[in-house]
């Protein structure tokens, strides 16, 4: 006598067994309720990967090579590589602009894994990332050594960091190139050594890059500008930075603390600079045994004109409007 056997399923389906005997019957029935019982774990742990997946972002479309970069195209793209440090090594281009508002921020880069590799925007966009904490290195790239940032927009951010905090990098080192960037809206170094675009600049090169981020920092020690903070045997030309500058010490309109034979090379000010202790200027507020040409601010400043302190740095062919910046001695 023939028997029929029915399996309902989560997914709706059924299926349909038959035999001609009862003992058949028996042992197909526990082998089924066995595989599906395997399959609904499978399904319940892939679901767990997706959803754990979502939380990390998208990975974009590419592979990171020279000839099949990264396409970033999304937030959800971003989150992934700032969640994934495999690929701080690899290359990407930006082939739209990003509304990074409401997401979770991770630096791109940091002290235990620096971003190496190359990031170019193709002159779009990253919008309205908001980021704050009570770390060191902190910007849309945590730590880039070595790396490559070209013709991005960072716009609307809001960038909040105990030390080395920039707008769009916290801390450059070994040879890093950032060209044709720019930052708009506010970062806040609440210790010191922050700038609008970078926070330190180490061994490194800027060209071609501005920043309109009000710049704030500690009431003390602060080494704050509205471009870079602190320049360190880097190079940073064709630059301007029309930021507000706040804080402490060592301020500048476009690089507070510029030493270690770093050179400025036609580059401007126009933000006011507004210090709670002492030593700022509208271009460069300390100096130290490196080279400033053919640059000027034109700010108002509440201490010297152009230069806050100079030390053995050889400055040509520079001058601070008197009448703007209230000043007339540097």
């Amino acid at each position: 006598m023939k028997y029929l056997l029915e399996i309902e399923i989560n997914i709706k389906k059924k299926i349909r067994l038959s035999s001609e005997k009862s003992e058949l019957r028996y042992d197909k029935g526990e082998k089924m309720k066995k595989k599906y019982l395997v399959l609904g774990f499978m399904l319940i742990m892939f679901f767990v990967t997706c959803m754990n997946l979502m939380a990390a972002g998208i990975q974009p479309n590419g592979s990171g090579t020279e000839l099949l970069p990264y396409l970033v195209a999304t937030s959800d793209h971003l989150l992934w590589i700032s969640t994934n440090s495999d690929s701080w090594n690899k290359i990407f281009e930006q082939i739209a602009n990003i509304d990074a508002s409401g997401i979770s921020w991770t630096p791109i880069g940091d002290w235990d894994a620096n971003f190496t590799g190359t990031y170019d925007g193709k002159d779009y966009t990253i919008d309205g990332l908001v980021y704050s904490s009570g770390n060191t290195g902190k910007g849309v790239f945590g730590a880039a050594v070595g790396a490559v940032i070209k013709n991005l927009g960072i716009t609307n951010v809001d960038m909040t960091g105990y030390n080395q905090v920039g707008g769009l990098v916290g801390y450059t080192y070994g040879s890093t190139n950032i060209s044709n960037c720019y930052t708009t809206g506010s970062v806040n170094a609440t210790n010191q050594t922050g700038g609008g675009l970078v926070g330190e600049n180490n061994n490194s090169t800027i060209t071609n890059c501005y920043s309109t981020a009000d710049m704030s920092g500690s009431n003390t020690r602060s080494k704050i500008g509205g471009l870079v903070g602190t320049n360190n045997n880097s190079t940073i030309t064709n630059c301007y930075s029309s930021s507000t500058v706040s804080g402490g010490n060592w301020l500048g309109g476009l690089v507070g603390n510029h030493t270690a034979s770093a050179e400025i090379n036609n580059c401007y000010a126009t933000g006011d600079v507004t210090m709670s202790n002492n030593t700022g200027g509208g271009l460069v507020g300390y100096t130290e045994n490196s080279t400033i040409s053919n640059s000027y601010s034109t700010g108002s400043v509440n201490d010297d004109g152009l230069i806050g302190a100079n030390y053995s740095t050889t400055v040509s062919n520079c001058f601070w409007d008197t009448q703007t910046s209230g000043q007339s001695s540097s």
